[in-house]
């Protein structure tokens, strides 16, 4: 009887944004070769389903969706991929995974690592080399937290998008008051101060014409982004952002930054202050003065708790 066979390939956020170190072509080649060595047993590769650019922290994946749907259908009767932490790097996970295919009866192979779940010591191997795919995404993510937490306590910025209001000096790899757009952030927040409403902070800062922080995108087609009209959850985080006033938040906790603040922490304070209040005066009022303009439902779900 023939064997459909369905090989499954991913590489990582940080793999794919290299195109040197993106292996799904070697993965599909080596997985189309394990399963040309087990032609006699009627094995033949009938769909290839590649995820590039995703984590294996879940299986929330547009190839994976795929692949389990075809196994529910029984259009895949056996799942070849190199290894096993290319489908999930979670045990808990694999184990759903492992078992959707037990239940259409299907198996799974890793085509480097010599075992098959259709055997009772193909699956404690796999088992066991899950855990350690854990555990080793586990003591990544604690290194991660660990150097982020240090940097935060040294008062150095922890990267991401360049907020508004500030450049970056790769150089000296600090945070720059942008002459440009720091009068527009002192601007707001002094207008979150004397209104505070939001909607209403946002409305006078469009009008005076600040903007969204301009940058420039990987791809030629879009050669700029930003430039826009602010909206009310833009200004909202504006607000809420403690690196305006010279600290660095890392997790629920505040350090002192290294770099120039822009206001006060005073002048912070007091703008988050300000839209808390108003936002308790909302919630005080209740329903009735939803904005229809923008939050068509707000008001009409109420938690069952």
């Amino acid at each position: 009887m023939p064997v459909n066979c369905g090989i499954y390939c991913r590489v990582s956020v940080v793999e794919a944004a290299d195109p040197d170190q993106n292996s799904i072509e070697a993965q599909r080649t080596t997985c189309e070769h394990y399963v040309q060595v087990q032609r006699d047993k009627g094995w033949t590769v009938t769909a290839v389903y590649e995820d590039a650019g995703f984590s294996g922290k879940d299986m929330d994946r547009p190839g994976m969706r795929r692949l389990l749907d075809d196994v529910r259908s029984g259009r895949t009767d056996v799942v070849v991929s190199v290894a096993c932490d290319r489908v999930s790097r979670s045990l808990r996970h694999m184990t759903g995974f492992l078992s959707v295919l037990e239940e259409a009866g299907a198996t799974f192979v890793a085509a480097t690592q010599s075992f098959d779940t259709s055997t009772s010591a193909g699956s404690l191997l796999l088992n066991v080399l899950m855990s350690f795919a854990e555990f080793e995404r586990s003591i990544c993510v604690e290194r991660t937290q660990l150097r982020m937490r240090s940097r935060a306590q040294a008062g150095r910025w922890n990267g991401g998008m360049v907020p508004l209001g500030y450049d970056y000096d790769r150089e000296r790899q600090l945070l720059t008051p942008s002459p440009t757009e720091a009068d527009g952030i002192r601007a707001i927040l002094d207008l979150a101060i004397e209104h505070g409403q939001v909607s209403v902070v946002r409305d006078e800062a469009n009008a005076r014409g600040y903007r969204t922080k301009i940058r420039r995108a990987a791809e030629a087609t879009h050669p700029q982004l930003g430039g826009r009209p602010f909206t009310h959850d833009g200004i909202k985080g504006i607000v809420r952002n403690p690196i305006y006033a010279g600290l660095i938040r890392c997790g629920e906790e505040l350090f002192p930054g290294v770099h120039e603040p822009l206001v006060t922490e005073e002048t912070w304070r007091a703008a988050n202050h300000a839209i808390d209040s108003a936002a308790d005066g909302k919630r005080r009022i209740g329903s009735n003065g939803r904005d229809v303009h923008v939050h068509l439902l707000k008001g009409l779900v109420r938690c069952g708790h």
